[in-house]
């Protein structure tokens, strides 16, 4: 019998398991692990994470309530697509929030986070000429928070990381549903490559126009493949 040493709470084992599990689906989402319209489900989850269903359960529900992923039935949830209005939303709040968090950053960003922002890009473009698709997603997720956290307080943080559990998912559906996506994905390496010489010479407004090329191009990408009805040529991967 395993016995509970003085002074150790018991009950921080199961919360400290459903935490994890939480964060670990959440970066999964926001890295572009799960695609916008893809079904999942308790058991598949579960299976995947290792563990049983309740911390999965658990952190679904919390998912469910920052409209990561919506309910479908008691064991399945699906990963919400964004219908043109919400797609325009989306991107005029990244332009806002992200931008701010960049131009903040010139000036303030340590030597050892623009090596990882140069290695970062240099992994996604790697990863592209690999045709390695999800490595690339999760690079590239990668780099823009490793910038973002160099000037967002944490206050912003936490907005921009719910805008990228909608983000994630988006961008994932689009690169392995549209052709033409890792071409798309290699002018946004060109682009993390401006914001690097951006930060380097502390230059705040050509940060911000090559992250607002970035975030625009891929917009409007969406939208010429999708022709405007992007929820639906997703729903049809």
């Amino acid at each position: 019998m395993t016995r509970t040493r003085p002074g150790q709470d018991r009950s921080a084992e199961p919360q400290a398991l459903h935490q994890r599990v939480y964060e670990t689906l959440r970066q999964k989402l926001q890295q572009g692990d799960f695609h916008a319209g893809e079904t999942l489900t308790l058991g598949a989850l579960s299976e995947a994470m290792g563990t049983s269903h309740m911390p999965v359960r658990e952190a679904v529900r919390r998912l469910v309530a920052e409209k990561a992923i919506t309910q479908s039935s008691n064991r399945a949830f699906t990963v919400p697509l964004l219908s043109p209005d919400e797609l325009n939303e989306l991107v005029e709040l990244r332009l806002y929030l992200e931008t701010f968090a960049a131009r903040s950053a010139c000036g303030r960003i340590d030597a050892d986070s623009l090596r990882s922002l140069m290695a970062l890009n240099g992994r996604m473009r790697a990863q592209l000429e690999e045709h390695d698709k999800r490595g690339a997603l999760q690079s590239n997720q990668a780099f823009h928070f490793t910038l973002y956290r160099a000037g967002a307080s944490t206050v912003l943080m936490d907005m921009i990381e719910l805008l990228w559990l909608r983000c994630g998912p988006y961008l994932a559906a689009a690169l392995f549903a549209f052709s033409g996506g890792e071409r798309h994905f290699g002018v946004a390496t060109e682009l993390h490559e401006e914001i690097i010489r951006g930060l380097l010479n502390e230059n705040a407004d050509r940060v911000s126009r090559a992250l607002t090329a970035d975030l625009q191009k891929t917009a409007d990408w969406y939208r010429t493949q999708s022709s405007g009805a992007v929820g639906a040529a997703l729903a049809g991967d």
